[in-house]
């Protein structure tokens, strides 16, 4: 056994792979864990590599996730009005007030309004 081996930086990832890719990479890599035919060694770079995809990933889902918008209302000429999506006010309004938001889930589910239903029934399986 060699003293002078260093662990070995796991190589970067090539960053033009779409989500996909990138998770069907990590996907590969757990088949091959799960099967058990690679040595110590390729295991922990196999594992590395994975880590690095799934980084990659949760990378590109947080960028995702800033591009969203609310769609706050319909113009006149039909055109969809929207404003960014401020996820830290929405999940901090969630966490303050859980009850409020489902007595008006329950408030709205006996008026007419079906599309406004189906929204709180949306937003209420985020909890």
């Amino acid at each position: 056994m060699s003293t002078d081996s260093k662990p070995t930086e796991p190589k970067p990832i090539d960053k033009s792979l779409s989500f996909e890719e990138s998770l069907t990479k990590v996907e590969q890599v757990v088949r091959s864990l799960e099967e058990g035919q690679l040595g110590l060694g390729p295991s922990i770079e196999a594992y590395e590599r994975a880590v690095s995809h799934l980084k990659y990933c949760y990378g590109l889902l947080a960028a995702a996730e800033r591009r969203v918008e609310l769609l706050t209302a319909v113009s006149p000429e039909g055109e969809a009005l929207t404003a960014p999506f401020d996820d830290v006010a929405t999940q901090a309004a969630s966490e303050a007030a859980p009850a409020r938001r489902k007595r008006a889930i329950k408030k709205g589910s006996t008026g007419g309004d079906a599309s406004g239903d189906a929204a709180a029934d949306l937003l209420s399986g985020l909890d």
